[in-house]
Parts: C-alpha cells; structure tokens; sequence
C-alpha cells in the first residue's frame, strides 16, 4: 500500500470509529428508556390486578 492508501484507509477506520462510539452512546440511551418503560408497564399491570382484586396463586 502506498502512504496515500494508508493514509486514507486510517481516516476512514477512525471515522467508523467513531460512529459505532455515537451508536453505542445512543444504545445506552435506549436500553434506559426501555427499563424505564418496562418499569412503568409492570407498575400499571400491578395496579389493574389490585384493583380487579386478580392474584397470582402460583
């Protein structure tokens, strides 16, 4: 490979990267949305069980 190649190909690396740096940061971001939401679902099931007097008998 030439200089220029290298050059080049090292650019692109870094780019991708950083790239797959802002995809894991927006990942993380979407796991905890996610848990925040499956949180406030459970809460809710729980609440509509309570209040259909419906339990668990397992």
């Amino acid at each position: 490979m030439t200089a220029d190649t290298e050059t080049l190909v090292l650019e692109i690396l870094k780019r991708l990267q950083a790239d797959m740096a802002d995809v894991r940061q927006d990942l993380a971001g979407i796991r905890v949305e996610l848990a925040a939401m499956v949180d406030d679902l459970r809460r809710r099931v729980e609440r509509i069980e309570r209040r259909l007097e419906l339990n668990d008998t397992n």
